[in-house]
């Protein structure tokens, strides 16, 4: 993927997303974009046209970034929590109309997308794949509803931070004061079609339980996932539950709650294997270890170290030869 000094304004677009732990913002190039509209007119808007190889960037997706995958204004922050990511905006308290329905209510329902490139192509993923079963972020092709997030318990207008470990896939959201705010998940829906449970009711429930309840249509949604994918059932076996509060803990203290795989010692002589090239719908987890450590700092300090010590063995075995 080309480099573009564009980026310059990509990082500039993310930092204006921080809040209070921001690092550093992801390897995407903005441009000005001109669209054409149904009346013939043309509109000339900026767009993210171009990502970093090997890079993923996370988005919010709903009427209050306008539904755009391209929008470098819905693009969640890296945060100095590895593999968590944040975006900062306000939700609105409800305005009922003389039905009595809330006018607002679209307005605090999103979900989330993990985005990447695939050679010249900007694919969009989304957050239902992780929570059904898939270990990555593939594209919605055959499958169009997503899992979803809502907030239905404001009062008044709330400025929030979602908070999202892309290692897990889960949200956290709390409001200015650092108070959580509780949010319900459709788990299988498009628009609100499906009713939303908050965390603990998913939490406390029977997967076929959920199933049996939900639509003809959206029951076929999961047949079709399942031909291609083993579900998995973290909402409702208190995994994912588990993990809100955990991520909560390690938004606010800096524990991390993901446990990481301990490398055993070996004394084997290292194998030689032919390299791989990592698909673009790469693990979450790993996706996250990647962006953690892709600063750039890391690796050349790591190459001087191994050249300073290649460097003194060389020094050494001559300075026995001429002994």
């Amino acid at each position: 993927m080309r480099k573009s000094i564009k980026k310059i304004a990509a990082t500039m677009l993310a930092a204006t997303m921080v809040f209070g732990t921001f690092t550093t913002a992801f390897g995407y190039t903005v441009e000005d974009v001109t669209i054409e509209n149904e009346d013939g007119t043309t509109t000339t808007k900026k767009q993210i046209t171009d990502l970093d190889d090997g890079e993923y960037i996370y988005l919010l997706a709903g009427n209050a970034t306008g539904w755009d995958a391209k929008n470098p204004d819905a693009v969640l922050a890296k945060t100095d929590r590895e593999g968590v990511v944040s975006f900062k905006f306000t939700l609105p308290a409800p305005v009922m109309d003389e039905t009595g329905a809330d006018t607002n209510e679209y307005m605090r329902r999103f979900s989330i997308l993990g985005n990447y490139s695939d050679g010249d192509a900007y694919v969009q993923g989304g957050w239902s794949r992780m929570l059904l079963g898939e270990p990555n972020y593939k594209a919605n092709d055959s499958f169009t509803c997503l899992s979803a997030i809502a907030v239905d318990n404001l009062e008044a207008d709330t400025e929030v931070t979602l908070y999202y470990d892309t290692r897990t896939a889960t949200a956290y959201i709390e409001d200015a004061e650092g108070k959580a705010v509780d949010y319900t998940v459709g788990w299988v829906t498009n628009d609100r079609d499906e009713k939303f449970y908050t965390v603990d009711e998913l939490a406390a429930m029977k997967v076929d339980d959920f199933k049996a309840q939900l639509s003809a249509d959206r029951q076929a949604d999961l047949t079709k996932v399942a031909a291609s994918t083993k579900l998995t059932y973290s909402l409702f076996d208190g995994t994912y539950k588990a993990n809100v509060e955990g991520l909560a803990n390690y938004i606010k203290t800096g524990t991390d709650y993901v446990k990481k795989a301990e490398e055993e010692p070996t004394t084997e002589a290292p194998t030689t294997v032919a390299p791989t090239t990592a698909a673009p719908t790469t693990a979450a987890a790993t996706t996250a270890a990647n962006q953690a450590t892709k600063t750039g700092d890391v690796a050349p300090v790591a190459l001087m170290v191994v050249l300073f010590v290649a460097v003194a063995t060389v020094a050494v075995v001559a300075k026995k030869k001429e002994a």
